[in-house]
């Protein structure tokens, strides 16, 4: 396996504990690996230094998979990582081994769930917050920085 292959397979591993799949199947995360090889995903067109960079930094765990994907909610709807987190939702929920666990749907009151909502609702507004503070900083490091 090469090291882009390798890449791939962690991220699509990490990707997979943030969007509530747990551990991914071997199976997943071969298809998220060969739809990356065909190109479904990147386009050079769409993908920028910023949406590279925001990649890399969810690739660091779940914490910042959720951080990134909440900035990127907000300003990147169309961009490299939300279109990566479509594709591997996509390939989990077709999956024998992960469809349970992604789809399972959540039991409550009505009251636990208004309660589950505004905590959410405080949580993203917390990282949306936390999220500009990290990632405008990149922005304009990746807009006008060096090529690198």
């Amino acid at each position: 396996m090469n090291a882009e292959a390798s890449i791939l397979e962690r991220e699509g591993a990490t990707f997979g504990r943030y969007l509530g799949a747990g551990e991914s199947s071997h199976r997943a995360l071969a298809k998220y690996r060969e739809a990356h090889e065909l190109g479904v995903v990147v386009t050079s067109a769409a993908s920028t230094r910023f949406d590279r960079a925001l990649v890399g930094f969810a690739r660091l765990g779940t914490f910042a998979t959720r951080l990134a994907d909440t900035h990127a909610r907000l300003f990147r709807k169309g961009g490299l990582l939300r279109r990566k987190l479509v594709l591997l939702l996509a390939i989990l929920e077709t999956h024998a081994d992960t469809a349970d666990r992604v789809d399972a749907p959540t039991v409550g009151s009505p009251a636990v769930f208004v309660v589950e909502v505004a905590f959410r609702l405080i949580v993203f507004a917390v990282l949306a917050l936390v999220g500009l503070v990290v990632f405008l900083p990149l922005r304009v490091v990746c807009a006008f920085g060096s090529a690198r």
